[in-house]
């Protein structure tokens, strides 16, 4: 049972990829976008890059994912690839889809490096 599971996740994270493909969409983006989506639990990898230090942060980008329509889902996915390591980025991309969340901070490893 346990290994029918996962054969259905690895056919939605490809059916995922796929959605992206022919995009600028980064695999680590598009990992981000499929996790969330079935609720599952980040990478470390991931959670560095999109500063999901709290509950409240994956809720947050949970939301912003509940926010968009299929149609906008590349959208949301090149907005999120941009934001990458950016934690004043992905602060202001929660707070323009998921206002619920505007108080939100996000901090990334990543913010102190930049020049």
């Amino acid at each position: 049972m346990a290994n029918d599971f996962a054969k259905v996740i690895e056919r939605l994270v490809d059916t995922t990829y796929a959605f992206f493909d022919g995009t600028t969409v980064r695999p680590v983006t598009v990992r981000l976008i499929c996790t969330l989506s079935l609720d599952l639990p980040l990478t470390p990898a991931t959670i560095n890059d999109f500063g999901v230090t709290t509950d409240t942060h994956y809720r947050a980008l949970r939301a912003v994912l509940d926010a968009m329509d299929p149609v906008g889902l590349q959208q949301l996915g090149e907005e999120l690839d941009c934001a990458i390591g950016d934690g004043p980025a992905l602060t202001k991309l929660v707070q323009k889809y998921a206002p619920q969340y505007k108080d939100v901070r996000f901090e990334t490893p990543w913010d102190d490096l930049r020049l």
